[in-house]
């Protein structure tokens, strides 16, 4: 999380290391110590203790905490998925296919190896997609559908 979007009185789950994968901690943030360092108040899992936390090891709101490590379980399977079917990142198709997705001039965006953009931009680009004869677009069941 940015030094900045980070508010004080907060419940943020943090990660000792922050590693994909590894548990939350939740802390309310107290105090802003000085460059990347915060005072911190554990909630769970040891209630009461204060100590100190860096910027880096602060991931999101608790309250987001069950959509963030769902979007990190997704990924994972994703890129599961992509290892499974072969594919190979800075391979010539690999490249083929974000050079496409840029040059659409649509709100798209490729970026180590993920496409993103607005809901409407994945819309369109859904709709470009559909496979000849549906109506729907053929997508991998991983994708969110918009």
């Amino acid at each position: 999380m940015k030094k900045a979007n980070i508010v004080l009185g907060k419940e943020y789950a943090i990660r000792e290391h922050r590693l994909a994968g590894t548990s939350f901690q939740r802390v309310k943030l107290l105090e802003h110590i000085r460059h990347n360092k915060w005072k911190a108040k554990w909630l769970d899992p040891n209630p009461g203790l204060i100590d100190y936390v860096e910027s880096a090891q602060i991931i999101v709101l608790w309250r987001d905490h069950k959509a963030y490590l769902k979007d990190e379980q997704n990924a994972s399977r994703l890129t599961d998925q992509n290892r499974r079917e072969g594919y190979e990142s800075g391979s010539p198709i690999a490249e083929a296919v974000f050079q496409v997705f840029d040059e659409m001039g649509d709100d798209i965006r490729c970026y180590r190896d993920e496409i993103s953009g607005s809901p409407e931009a994945i819309t369109r680009i859904r709709a470009r997609a559909k496979d000849p004869g549906t109506s729907e677009p053929s997508w991998h069941p991983l994708i969110a559908k918009v």
